[in-house]
């Protein structure tokens, strides 16, 4: 993973923010309006830590401040041609990054809220 840079702008005076820099081996996830503030997944894969960081205008900040499920999809190839095989499952791991389940399929959040399992 190279990294991405995240850019927030705020409207409507057009200020750009950019909560999370771009890093190799760091995933940053789209972020997420919930409760009245922006929320960002970010896996650190070389340090193996999973961060929520809560963005406000002033300073973005670390912020766990209660159990969260993740949910992360893992793929699977194997075989070529006539044999070649593909699958999908679900991992969930806590906020410690330690995997609490997983199961076949994918999940899907609908524009509702909610979340539909496909198998």
């Amino acid at each position: 993973v190279r990294g991405r840079k995240l850019y927030l702008i705020h409207y409507p005076d057009g200020t750009v923010y950019c909560p999370t820099p771009k890093a190799t081996g760091k995933y940053t996830a789209p972020p997420a309006y919930y409760e009245g503030a922006v929320y960002i997944a970010e896996v650190d894969f070389p340090a193996d830590i999973i961060r929520i960081i809560r963005f406000d205008e002033t300073s973005p900040e670390i912020a766990v401040e209660a159990e969260i499920v993740l949910y992360f999809s893992r793929w699977h190839e194997e075989g070529d041609g006539p044999d070649y095989k593909y699958w999908e499952e679900i991992v969930v791991r806590n906020l410690k990054g330690e995997v609490t389940d997983s199961f076949p399929g994918d999940i899907q959040l609908m524009p509702n809220g909610e979340m539909w399992h496909l198998k």
